[in-house]
């Protein structure tokens, strides 16, 4: 038992923290064939279980709607098995579903909506072969894609398993560029529709958008980042694509619109390190492996705050898994990383009476909690608990500072708060655990936040120390 009334827990600075919208993700990029959940499970195991926080399903919307109103998650039993998989192994959801076939191997649009009449063209797919995407502005295309993002979102507006949601799908791979229209001036009218066809239906769950689309930044930021809060995706990172102009938006942007990042993906560009060299005038001087890649792209991440990105797909992975250390970089300081720097109560505690709590804390990550955010409505919060000797779980002794605001924890900030609390008259005097946790208030299956301590944990709660409660 500690017998003075201050406790500074040992930090955890290293290793896996799962927590919500934080971490390395894994891909089904279907821009080929969608993933066998049988072996894409077998080959990713080791790193969903040991590295990764979300995994992240890029599809076709042929592919999760081949015919009207019949859905993937409903009917679908790899699907199936591939979300169930991501869950088994405590991975949380993301989702991407695109509509151009530019590239792909397949038509990305039902074609059950050129049958109902949406007007499209052909464009290049994969090996040079011609496939039908819509036009944009077609009221058929936009008709069935609404109802398809409706009944999506009945499924998948869901804290309690999905992290966020790309809310776009626009344009080549669904990035928001080379946006097929049949009449140009109908650009941001559809860039309307496409946002209201998201934000009226998903309440609850994260939603970003793919920043640096045709519309412009201007437009990114006034009408999907900040008018209807979306969490900014940005792709590019590691490379010259990503520009300086957009790398001073994107740290304006941040803290209250965080990073979630993506890597420029060479591996689709060119297969050859010698290329990526010559092509990339930014970090091109340092390119002589694919370690000296994808090590530029964690910095890149790491330097703008980005609260997630891609360990990718199954071959990204087998080529990360040979150099760990730079898994571990991004694994240890990417996203956030809350911890209590120090917890003080002003005088013993008795029964009956009232004392104040002083806590401190820290953000040991680059990103941040976005409880900013309004589709999570400031839900997490400190809190502090007794839990009673021979118990795991404290009862109704819990109190929550709500007045402390975990998502302004910036990293290597120090953060001071202070509140009052009342013990019960009837508390029995002896000794309990003093512990704290930052709990998700609105009790929306959304998990509590594992905490960068080395303490032993109750459920969310991390033990501080021993107090004596009267004597």
């Amino acid at each position: 038992m500690n017998d003075s009334l201050t406790f500074r827990p040992s930090l955890l600075r290293h290793g896996l923290l799962r927590n919500p919208a934080s971490g390395w993700m894994l891909y089904d990029d279907a821009d080929k064939e969608v993933a066998r959940a049988d072996a894409y499970w077998e080959a990713m195991d080791e790193a969903a279980r040991s590295h990764a926080s979300i995994f992240y399903l890029r599809w076709r919307w042929a592919e999760a709607e081949p015919e009207e109103g019949r859905y993937a998650w409903k009917y679908d039993k790899n699907f199936q098995a591939l979300i169930q998989g991501a869950l088994d192994r405590g991975l949380r959801l993301a989702f991407r579903f695109y509509i151009a076939s530019r590239d792909n191997s397949a038509q990305a649009t039902p074609d059950y909506v050129r049958r109902a009449g949406a007007e499209g063209c052909m464009q290049k797919g994969a090996d040079d072969t011609p496939l039908w995407s819509p036009y944009v502005d077609d009221p058929v295309f936009q008709e069935k894609f609404s109802a398809f993002v409706a009944a999506f979102a009945e499924e998948f507006d869901d804290p309690a398993r999905v992290d966020f949601i790309d809310a776009l799908g626009l344009g080549w791979w669904g990035e928001g560029h080379h946006i097929n229209l049949k009449n140009p001036d109908n650009a941001l009218p559809v860039y309307r529709w496409i946002l209201d066809t998201y934000a009226t239906r998903f309440h609850h769950t994260l939603l970003g958008i793919q920043y640096g689309t045709a519309f412009g930044w201007e437009t990114d930021e006034e009408w999907a980042i900040r008018g209807e809060d979306y969490v900014v995706r940005r792709d590019g990172l590691g490379s010259f694509w990503f520009s300086d102009q957009e790398r001073e938006r994107v740290l304006d942007l941040y803290p209250r619109h965080p990073l979630f990042g993506e890597r420029c993906y060479w591996g689709l560009v060119t297969h050859s390190v010698e290329q990526a060299k010559k092509d990339d005038t930014r970090f091109g001087h340092r390119f002589e492996t694919w370690r000296d890649l994808d090590q530029v792209a964690v910095e890149d991440a790491l330097a703008y705050h980005a609260n997630t990105f891609d360990l990718r797909t199954i071959p990204d992975v087998k080529r990360f898994m040979t150099y760990p250390e730079v898994i571990e970089d991004f694994k240890s300081r990417g996203g956030y990383r809350l911890a209590p720097l120090d917890v003080s109560l002003e005088k013993p505690l008795q029964p009956g009476e009232s004392t104040i709590l002083k806590h401190t804390w820290t953000n040991l990550g680059v990103g941040v909690l976005p409880n900013h955010n309004r589709r999570w409505n400031h839900k997490y919060r400190p809190a502090f608990a007794l839990i009673p000797e021979g118990a795991d779980d404290p009862g109704d002794l819990v109190w929550i500072d709500d007045q402390a605001e975990p998502g302004d924890w910036l990293t290597d900030e120090t953060h001071a708060h202070s509140f009052a609390f009342n013990l019960p008259d009837t508390l029995p005097p002896g000794p309990y655990r003093l512990c704290c946790a930052v709990l998700n208030t609105l009790d929306d299956g959304m998990p509590h936040l594992r905490l960068s301590t080395r303490t032993d944990r109750h459920g969310p709660w991390h033990v501080l120390d021993e107090v004596q409660v009267g004597g």
